[in-house]
């Protein structure tokens, strides 16, 4: 006697296995996110924007709140480098270089890294492999 039982499992939503594979590729209209409160002027209409041309899952939205984010601190210390200068002086009056040039140097690579894991892109380029080190 035959005891497989013939009956549906629902996933959230209420839907089967089965639907959610049928919907896989229909993806809902984006929807507008308040932007983060601590972002600066710029970041919030980029977060915006990006909001409301794509559809982007809550992972997404730490992404691009934490590239938003970058590129504050990269305004922030382009302010401090046309302010202080590229070369200060240390507290034994030597030139040295700014720190805000490091900070601004990190932030734009993490920024380009953060941007690409979004994958805003509309077309993928042939060759996915990450860029090299050397």
């Amino acid at each position: 006697m035959n005891t497989a039982k013939n009956s549906l499992t629902l996933l959230p939503g209420g839907k089967t296995p089965t639907q959610m594979r049928m919907f896989a590729n229909k993806r809902p209209d984006p929807v507008a996110y308040d932007p983060p409160e601590h972002l600066g002027e710029e970041s919030r209409a980029f977060w915006q924007q990006v909001c409301g041309c794509f559809c982007l899952e809550p992972h997404h939205l730490k992404i691009l709140e934490s590239a938003c984010t970058c590129w504050d601190r990269i305004v922030t210390a382009r302010d401090e480098i046309a302010s202080s200068g590229v070369f200060i002086k240390d507290r034994y009056g030597q030139i040295k270089t700014n720190p805000a040039i490091r900070v601004e140097h990190d932030g734009k690579i993490l920024l380009a890294r953060l941007l690409r894991e979004l994958q805003l892109d509309v077309e993928l380029p042939d060759d996915q492999r990450p860029p090299r080190m050397y």
